[in-house]
């Protein structure tokens, strides 16, 4: 059993073809075995503040070997351009809440980074002008993201440049369907070996 905690990127936003990387990569896992059984819990607009009022009641009925985590945009996020969603500090402390979590469910935990974003769309972005999003903070949720996996001996997958900005973003910050296919590589190449 695998289950995936993100936002609108895991949901799937945008790749109406396909339906997001997590529905690829359950359909490769289901191709290759019937054993495999994704959920996706993904929601737009999570950051790890919502992930956690959710992940007990959501953990309690699935029984997870592996738990996926890509959070952090909706963390980084700068609201009205004067302060983060979620403050950095407060950003670790729900990893970390979230690691214990899982390890008493005796789950192997998977960290994904968060996305580059194509500046010149998310300052603020098309759909709520409030909101504003920059790479230097993306950079410094993913530095705390990247730290919290190794000091608690867990899975990190770097994707920030994955993508190319310009031609992969439906938004400036979601993927597209080419997007969306090239995360799925990208993670399913990093995490074959540990399903």
């Amino acid at each position: 059993m695998i289950c995936v905690f993100g936002d609108s990127i895991s949901e799937g936003y945008y790749d109406s073809e396909q339906g997001g990387w997590v529905n690829l990569l359950a359909r490769k896992l289901n191709a290759q075995s019937h054993e495999y059984e994704l959920h996706n819990f993904s929601v737009s607009g999570y950051s790890t503040r919502e992930v956690l009022k959710v992940f007990d009641l959501q953990t309690s009925f699935t029984e997870p070997d592996v738990i996926i985590f890509m959070l952090g945009a909706n963390d980084s996020y700068y609201v009205d351009n004067k302060k983060s969603n979620v403050s950095p500090t407060d950003f670790e402390k729900n990893l970390i809440q979230l690691v214990r979590k899982s390890k008493r469910l005796n789950a192997k935990v998977i960290f994904i980074s968060d996305l580059e974003v194509n500046e010149k769309l998310t300052k603020p972005v098309n759909w709520d002008k409030t909101v504003y999003y920059y790479n230097d903070f993306t950079r410094q949720y993913n530095q705390i993201t990247e730290m919290v996996a190794k000091e608690n001996n867990c899975t990190y997958i770097d994707i920030y440049n994955c993508l190319n900005i310009d031609k992969d973003l439906f938004d400036g910050v979601h993927p597209n369907t080419n997007g969306h296919k090239k995360l799925f590589e990208k993670i399913y190449a990093e995490i074959k070996h540990l399903l």
